[in-house]
């Protein structure tokens, strides 16, 4: 500094004496230029090309801008006003900030602190004559962003502890005293559920204080109701409407959902609250009376082998998945009389299920008749014997797994589960035919879940009858077998007596050999070909000399050629001795026509041939 007065001074004299001497503008401008490149100097240029400032005095002149514009000016008008350019004013803004912290910039402004000061003076007064301001009211008025306010505006307006900032509302103890009681005397006059936003507006309160200040009186015990979300209910309508939903539930006897919550209340406080008898439902709550009620109607409809439709004994306001979750309940409750078999919202008497079923007796020996004549059908005693053991171990095995004796019960009735429908052989429409007709007040929609109920004991039916039916045939087939053995070791005995008188009178070569054996044998082998026909394909069949071949091929084919080999070199010893006789008989024709003689006999050997 005493360097450039130095030169100051040594200018100012060289500028007093005579032009012959003094320098010109040009040079002084170069010399003064080459002070600042050799860093002798550091001046900055103004906008006019005329002056040369030095930093404290722009340092100088920019504080008496900003206290010109009232402490807040825009950087970008500090070129205008100082003269230098914006570069070298941003530069200096910066060294001032550093050198003195109560100027602030934001964005492109600076601000002094009494500027701050000034605008939270203002605030006090506004908010002392309305109580109450916007944080965005003030950011638009100021043209300031509201996080700004907030952090040094309200920081200055709240250190006197009389006013509260809160989210976007500042205002003093003495408007949050006004509003408390505004909103005290709003909540006493409530005698509705009313929503605290719908309150607010109504009476030009803000929301959230009149939230809170509701919260704290419920809290405090100075109002009596509850804020659920964002209504109140006073006290005294949810008292009202709990005396309405009680007087509605002793003249009826049940209570909905739908009418709980029109009373402002849970189905579930509610019966906390009053612990009354009864079953609770999907949709209601059902009383103990409406419950017992059920259960006579029930009882009489088993004792009486008949059914009740439960959706009928309950109010009719109740959905039918009520009667079926009552009914559901009762069950696992074992309330229910014995045999009950549950059908939806119907129960059933065992014992009338079992009545249609044994109404189906002629079409269950048809399907047994069915049965029978299916290929395998008359399958032998022990192989059925085992087939049905397995299958009782393992219906026991899946009985105990759904639940024991009870379930074994059902099944009896035709009450079990059906896992797949049960196929009987006895058609559906049969059954559901005599259902409509008996009982034509049954649900028709529930129609086919009984069927299937009826079929789970036909199957059974059918099963025994076809058990009894194999028994039949079987004890036919014995008598038949003990019939043929009979006739079989009779005509032997026959056979070997013929035998020998033939052989004691020399007569084995005459026709009566023949005779025997045709008269002896045919009946047992046709007796014995029938038999064994009729064991393996089922069907009975009487066996001729005309179609005794064509039996033999079938039985051949049914049980295979080893099993049937003596049946048929027993019937081809009968057809080569028949062709065997045919054809000397023709031989001996043409010899007596050309010779005029006799036939000759057919010889012993030939028979046997």
């Amino acid at each position: 500094m005493d360097a450039i007065r130095k030169l100051q001074k040594q200018l100012q004299e060289a500028q007093q004496v005579s032009n012959l001497r003094k320098i010109s503008e040009r040079n002084c401008i170069d010399l003064v230029q080459k002070l600042i490149a050799s860093d002798q100097v550091k001046l900055f240029h103004t906008t006019n090309g005329k002056e040369y400032l030095t930093p404290e005095q722009l340092d100088c002149e920019i504080l008496d801008a900003l206290n010109a514009a009232g402490g807040r000016v825009s950087i970008t008008d500090l070129p205008n006003e100082v003269g230098v350019s914006l570069e070298n004013c941003e530069a200096r803004v910066e060294q001032l900030r550093k050198k003195d912290s109560s100027l602030h910039k934001l964005h492109t402004e600076l601000f002094s602190q009494q500027y701050l000061q000034t605008v939270a003076s203002e605030v006090e007064d506004s908010l002392e004559e309305a109580g109450s301001l916007a944080v965005s009211d003030l950011a638009s008025k100021y043209n300031l962003p509201a996080e700004y306010i907030r952090s040094s505006v309200l920081q200055l307006v709240g250190s006197s502890g009389g006013t509260v900032v809160k989210q976007n509302t500042i205002y003093n103890r003495t408007y949050e005293a006004r509003s408390e009681a505004r909103t005290l005397g709003a909540l006493r006059a409530c005698t509705k559920p009313v929503a605290l936003s719908q309150l607010a507006s109504r009476h030009g309160l803000d929301p959230d204080m009149l939230t809170s200040a509701a919260q704290k009186f419920i809290r405090d015990g100075i109002i009596c109701g509850k804020i659920q979300g964002a209504t109140f209910t006073p006290k005294a309508f949810t008292a009202a409407q709990s005396g309405k939903v009680d007087n509605f539930f002793d003249a009826n006897g049940y209570l909905t959902l739908a009418l709980a919550k029109s009373s402002n209340t849970t189905l579930k406080e509610w019966i906390q609250a009053k612990s009354p008898a009864g079953l609770t439902l999907a949709s209601a709550f059902v009383a103990q009376h409406l419950v017992d009620s059920v259960l006579a109607a029930v009882s009489d409809a088993m004792n009486s082998d008949s059914w009740v439709d439960v959706a009928t004994l309950l109010p009719p306001n109740l959905p039918v998945t009520d009667s079926i979750e009552l009914l559901q309940q009762l069950e696992r409750q074992k309330k229910l009389p014995e045999h009950s078999v549950l059908v939806d919202r119907v129960v059933l008497s065992g014992k009338l299920i079992k009545a249609i079923a044994n109404a189906m007796e002629a079409a269950t020996k048809a399907a047994a008749e069915k049965a029978m004549a299916k290929p395998g059908g008359r399958a032998k005693p022990a192989e059925m014997d085992d087939d049905t053991s397995k299958k009782k171990g393992r219906s026991a095995k899946g009985k105990k797994k759904r639940g024991g004796d009870d379930d074994d019960n059902a099944d009896e009735n035709g009450g079990g589960p059906a896992a797949g429908v049960a196929d009987s052989g006895v058609p559906n429409e049969t059954i559901l035919d005599y259902i409509a007709e008996q009982h034509p007040d049954l649900p028709p929609e529930l129609l086919d879940e009984i069927c299937n109920r009826v079929q789970v004991l036909l199957v059974a039916m059918v099963a025994e009858t076809v058990e009894k039916l194999r028994s039949s045939v079987q004890t036919q087939q014995r008598q038949t077998f003990e019939q043929a053995e009979k006739l079989v070791q009779e005509r032997f005995e026959q056979l070997m007596l013929g035998l020998k008188a033939l052989d004691s009178a020399k007569l084995q070569d005459t026709p009566l050999y023949q005779h025997l054996m045709k008269e002896v044998v045919l009946e047992p082998l046709h007796a014995l070909i029938g038999l064994r026909l009729g064991e393996a394909s089922g069907n009975a069949t009487a066996v001729t000399a005309a179609n005794r071949k064509q039996c033999l091929d079938k039985l051949s084919a049914l049980e295979g050629a080893s099993k049937t080999e003596s049946l048929s070199r027993i019937a081809a010893a009968f057809a080569k001795g028949k062709e065997v006789k045919d054809v000397k008989d023709g031989k001996e024709v043409k010899e007596v026509k050309e010779k005029g003689g006799k036939p000759k006999k057919v010889t012993k050997a030939t028979m046997q041939h």
